[in-house]
């Protein structure tokens, strides 16, 4: 008798888990199927969605890193990585690995943003500790120019597309104010 009671709570245990797993895979799959790249605009609702007041900084270092076209950089299509984000050594990552040139690999695109929030957070971090207050996005990728990426047209060429996006998304946001 015990052995058959067992045998009935194993089963609804597993069939209760199960449920809550097609249940999430259902919700993911509604929200969005993440095993290709979408259009810029999708990406943007969800840097919007999950970075919040970092979307037009992480919207801007994707297109300046892999395109916003139709032709993604190699990075972005064959490993996922939208922003050129390198196998970070010390901070915690949604990287599942790296290339043999020390680029980090992803399991889908939403990962890799996910992954630059964390990178943007360290930042973040520390400028403020460096700078004692809180940085805006222009003062990130000033900050960013020395630390992310070196070479010299970067900077330029990241502001230019960051005032491209603001102009494109900021009625897209609520409560967008317009930094200096």
């Amino acid at each position: 008798m015990k052995f058959v009671l067992v045998a009935i709570a194993l089963i609804i245990l597993v069939s209760a888990k199960t449920k809550t797993e097609n249940k999430i895979k259902t919700e993911i799959e509604l929200n969005y199927v993440f095993d290709k790249i979408p259009s810029i605009d999708t990406i943007f609702a969800y840097a919007d969605k999950h970075l919040k007041n970092r979307a037009f900084l992480f919207l801007t270092i994707k297109i300046e890193e892999s395109g916003s076209g139709s032709q993604p950089s190699y990075l972005a299509l064959n490993y996922n990585n939208l922003c050129g984000m390198r196998m970070p050594n010390k901070r915690k990552t949604y990287a599942i690995g790296e290339t043999n040139t020390g680029y980090s690999i992803y399991r889908n695109w939403f990962e890799s943003m996910l992954d630059f929030k964390i990178y943007l957070n360290t930042m973040e971090q520390h400028y403020i500790n460096l700078y004692k207050k809180t940085p805006s996005n222009v003062d990130l990728i000033e900050y960013m120019n020395t630390n992310f990426n070196h070479l010299g047209s970067w900077k330029i060429n990241t502001m230019k597309i960051y005032s491209s996006v603001e102009k494109k998304y900021k009625s897209y946001v609520k409560n967008y104010k317009h930094e200096k």
